[in-house]
């Protein structure tokens, strides 16, 4: 956190909190004041009580700032408003928004009296507005975080068991465990989270960290909407179809990525909520092919995944198809350019940038896996057997 200002800033002989006046009347100018009044809880009028509330304590708090005065009682209103917002769900956004308000007003103000006085104040006024702004975004940020968790925390419990119920038994909705409302229809996803690059040198880190990051994004967007179950491996969540709808879900493993700085794979079956252990069986079975294929991360659908998932039924038909590449096991190199080829659908420069060896050498090595499994892999109908061989081949027990 910067220094506090430790003389007054002076603008033409006069003290920044002379020219900003009485704190209430710059609040009065927000324009808030009168939408407060209405009263309405709605999300968009809880925002505004935010703006009223955050800016006019900001306004006030800048002043003391930029005057050097102790600030220690505003410091605590701005921080015990911003926690009071937390616990009444309204969005961090719109409290980092109204700070904002506060601040530009003060700009306007000093920038404003600054040129009816012809003083080339700019400057000095933005650098102590930006320490000013920097202060109180510290607070408000920390005062905001720590109440949302405080509220999350008393629904830990209380998900935990509804969570597990559901995974383990099912249930009838609607039905309310422990004050949370079980829905009808979730969406259930399996996801196994990859490794952070700053998590390689420390075992434990990886250990603790994704799932950590993992609840917390959830958190932070959903409160206790979503149920999830994540160890290090990764875990299930259980996403009410009403709260997200399936077009949206890529985008929220997206969101989750970005926000635990690791790639996700996962999974997701649509399920009434009696049928979720079932669901959620199916999905990790699912998961479990997407990783073992070696696919890259993201989310993947039933019918995404329908043609691979019947190629690995147990069966004589996978047995078979399993030892369709038994003669390229002593040349792992043949191996490795036909699963490239069918990575890059085929495209033999790309191939051969990523082999480090010449195209010529590809189209060698793709003739060789022909010649010696019977199938050739620039032919549909042999690639098609080559494919399946390839996925077979994952999921047969080998001697």
């Amino acid at each position: 956190m910067p220094a506090e200002t430790s003389r007054p800033l002076r603008v033409s002989g006069r003290t920044a909190a002379e020219i900003l006046g009485d704190p209430r009347t710059l609040s009065r100018r927000l324009g808030a004041e009168g939408r407060a009044q209405a009263g309405s809880h709605t999300p968009e009028a809880d925002a505004e009580r935010a703006e009223l509330s955050i800016a006019g304590i900001c306004v006030r708090l800048a002043r003391g700032l930029m005057n050097g005065d102790d600030t220690g009682y505003d410091r605590g209103r701005i921080a015990s408003a911003a926690a009071g917002f937390a616990r009444d769900g309204v969005p961090a956004e719109a409290v980092h928004r109204a700070v904002h308000s506060g601040i530009r007003l003060c700009s306007d103000v000093l920038l404003t009296y600054a040129a009816a006085q012809g003083a080339d104040d700019a400057g000095r006024i933005g650098r102590s507005l930006l320490d000013v702004l920097d202060t109180i975004t510290a607070i408000v940020a920390a005062a905001y975080i720590d109440e949302y968790r405080h509220v999350i925390g008393h629904h830990t419990a209380a998900t935990r068991s509804l969570t597990s119920v559901l995974l383990t038994a099912g249930a009838v909705a609607p039905l309310d465990v422990s004050g949370l409302a079980i829905a009808e229809h979730y969406h259930v996803l399996a996801l196994a989270p990859g490794s952070h690059p700053d998590e390689s040198h420390s075992e434990t880190a990886a250990t603790d960290s994704a799932p950590r990051r993992l609840r917390d994004a959830l958190a932070l967007r959903f409160g206790p909407d979503v149920l999830s179950s994540l160890g290090t491996g990764g875990g299930t969540l259980l996403v009410p179809s009403t709260r997200v709808p399936d077009e949206r879900l890529d985008e929220l493993i997206g969101c989750l990525a970005a926000a635990a700085r690791i790639p996700i794979h996962a999974t997701t079956v649509p399920s009434a909520a009696p049928d979720v252990p079932a669901a959620a069986r199916h999905a990790h079975q699912l998961l479990q092919l997407v990783q073992r294929l070696r696919y890259r991360a993201g989310l993947y659908r039933f019918p995404d995944i329908a043609l691979e998932f019947q190629l690995t039924r147990p069966g004589p038909a996978l047995d078979h198809l399993g030892r369709l590449l038994d003669p390229l096991d002593s040349q792992p190199e043949l191996l490795e350019t036909l699963r490239l080829h069918i990575d890059t659908d085929g495209n033999r420069k790309r191939m051969a940038r990523t082999l480090n060896v010449h195209v010529n050498t590809v189209d060698y090595r793709l003739k060789r896996v022909g010649a010696l499994t019977g199938f050739d892999p620039v032919a549909p109908i042999g690639l098609s057997y080559l494919r399946a061989g390839l996925v077979a081949r994952s999921f047969c027990r080998r001697p």
